[in-house]
C-alpha cells in the first residue's frame, strides 16, 4: 500500500508508469486531498509515479518487489 497527499494549493494529476511507459494507474488530485494506492496487482519491476499541476511536476521512481 502506498499513501499519497496533495500538499499543493492546486489540483494535481498523478499517473504511476512502467519501465515500457505503460499507465497502470492515473487520478486527479485536490489539494490536501489523499490517495492510498494497492500496488498488489502490479509485477515486479521498476515503476514511475509522475505528479504534475499548473506550477509543479516531480517524478519518483519505486521498485515493486
Amino acid at each position: 500500500m502506498l499513501s499519497i497527499t496533495n500538499k499543493e494549493q492546486e489540483e494535481c494529476k498523478v499517473w504511476v508508469i512502467d519501465c515500457r511507459g505503460y499507465i497502470h494507474y492515473q487520478a486527479d488530485l485536490k489539494p490536501n486531498e489523499k490517495l492510498d494506492l494497492d500496488l498488489k496487482g502490479l509485477v515486479f519491476g521498476i515503476y514511475r509515479m509522475i505528479f504534475k499541476s499548473e506550477n509543479t511536476s516531480f517524478i519518483q521512481e519505486f521498485v515493486k518487489y
